[in-house]
């Protein structure tokens, strides 16, 4: 039995042209009904929180009521038709099963050159966009045709040789997709804290050691290399090989850019990979085409509204870095403000990587703009997450630095220099580079002077000291260059 809320939910998650559509597929059916529906229609999808008890009340005076659980099954599976008549035709895939049914219809009138007309057709999509599960569908078709059609035209022994080849190429990208889920799970299980570091490097060393994975060349199809890159970027990543995972993810992102249509088909798998993509880029401080990426994104159509606003707010999320990257903060914050209501209710949807990349981009844009206590709850988020969410040590360092600053800024003194202690000796523990020396010493001297005068020294030896970190640079980390601003702001304030 269908659940209350379902009809609710369907309702709530159609876009303004699924709603009219379903009004003017209404208006065409009996009067009666339509009204019913419609009428029904309008009042869930006014309740926000789905309550039966109010609609009832709200409908009291239909005589549909006494029936309302008919009507709302009814009223569901006339949306499902409205949905399936609007979106009919439009997806490659749909497009593909009209003509194998097109072409069914024509053989059973014995119309055999006209329905191979159209398994030809058929061949020709399937083929361009690499959909083997229908190619063995059209190779099935065109075998029952051959008795009928002449022997120049069509050739069982070409199609047995074709269906073993479609079969083969089925077979390895079934094989590299089970690489692929057996790596993730293992990630996965080293995210949750249920595989150690070192027995995951091990497993990892073994799956790679499969002639799959050692040779390029063996992945065939656009869909075994897709998954071939993700498997080694993921693979590198853990292991922190930086170069070999960028290599990898570079490649995967030229391998989409060079068959960008067929994003249409395989649309989660192109998500998949521009989210693995920008992840990285951000924790590995790896620049990368942002605009592209963008409109990458935004070029993904779909019918299901959650995952519309998931992509919109995965876009919205990457133009704000974009923007604060680039030190745009009156665009930051325009976006900040649309976004801000939204942020929770997708922590949980997109990659733990990517929400703490966020996070931070959050906090760098507050702490430019002074806003030091907005800045710190944000840091605190980033601290809550667990270690084996977010691997960027670059990310956390920056973090503890930018909270020691901030607690300096809203004179929390009394507790700054048991912090400075513990950030530096949690800071030697990892990787302890000369921006987390300065820093630490600067807010540790800070601390412990009371004027104006003798804080503006410090500033300026700090100000000397990251000039010299800048100029041996060739690229600039914008947490450096966050306190580089707060230097000095504090030498010229």
């Amino acid at each position: 039995m269908r659940n209350n809320f379902d009809l609710h939910k369907l309702i709530q998650s159609l876009s303004k042209a699924e709603k009219r559509a379903f009004k003017m597929y209404a208006s065409l059916h009996s009067k009666k009904d339509s009204n019913n529906y419609i009428v029904l229609f309008d009042t869930i999808e006014k309740q926000t929180v789905y309550d039966e008890g109010k609609l009832k009340r709200k409908l009291r005076k239909y005589t549909f009521v006494k029936t309302l659980a008919k009507t709302k099954f009814l009223l569901h599976e006339f949306i499902l038709k409205t949905l399936d008549h609007l979106h009919h035709n439009k997806s490659i895939e749909s497009k593909l099963f009209n003509l194998l049914d097109q072409s069914k219809i024509l053989k059973s009138k014995t119309l055999y050159s006209q329905s191979y007309v159209l398994l030809d057709k058929a061949d020709q999509t399937a083929n361009r966009f690499e959909l083997y599960f229908f190619l063995q569908q059209i190779i099935r078709e065109k075998k029952s045709l051959v008795p009928y059609l002449p022997k120049k035209k069509i050739s069982l022994r070409e199609l047995r040789e074709e269906s073993r080849y479609i079969n083969g190429l089925l077979d390895i990208e079934s094989k590299y997709e089970l690489f692929y889920d057996e790596v993730l799970a293992q990630y996965e299980a080293l995210k949750k804290g249920i595989v150690p570091l070192d027995e995951l490097k091990e497993i990892y060393s073994e799956l790679l050691e499969s002639s799959f994975l050692r040779k390029k060349g063996n992945a065939i199809s656009f869909l075994s290399k897709v998954y071939f890159h993700e498997i080694h970027a993921l693979c590198a990543k853990v292991i922190l090989d930086i170069p070999k995972a960028t290599k990898h993810l570079r490649q995967l992102e030229e391998l989409w850019d060079n068959n960008f249509e067929k994003t249409s088909v395989y649309r989660e798998e192109f998500l998949r990979s521009i989210v693995n993509i920008v992840t990285y880029y951000l924790e590995a401080n790896i620049e990368f085409d942002f605009k592209g990426i963008l409109e990458k994104i935004k070029s993904l159509t779909t019918n299901v509204a959650q995952d519309v606003e998931k992509n919109l707010f995965f876009a919205s999320a990457i133009n704000f870095i974009y923007s604060v990257t680039n030190q745009q903060l009156e665009y930051s914050n325009i976006q900040l403000m649309t976004m801000r209501q939204s942020i929770d209710d997708h922590a949980e949807k997109l990659k733990p990587e990517l929400m703490v990349a966020f996070y931070y981009h959050i906090a760098i844009y507050h702490f430019l703009r002074t806003e030091y206590e907005e800045a710190l709850k944000w840091i605190n988020k980033i601290d809550g997450t667990p270690y084996e969410q977010c691997h960027c040590i670059q990310t956390r360092n920056y973090c503890k630095l930018m909270s020691l600053i901030a607690k300096y800024e809203l004179k929390q003194h009394f507790i700054l220099e048991s912090e400075v202690r513990s950030t530096y000796r949690r800071l030697r523990k990892e990787q302890y580079g000369q921006i987390e020396k300065i820093v630490i010493a600067t807010v540790k001297k800070l601390i412990k002077v009371a004027d104006r005068k003798s804080a503006t020294e410090i500033f300026e030896k700090t100000h000397s000291q990251l000039q010299y970190l800048q100029d041996e640079k060739d690229t600039q980390e914008l947490g450096t260059n966050a306190i580089y601003q707060w230097v000095y702001a504090n030498i010229n304030g």
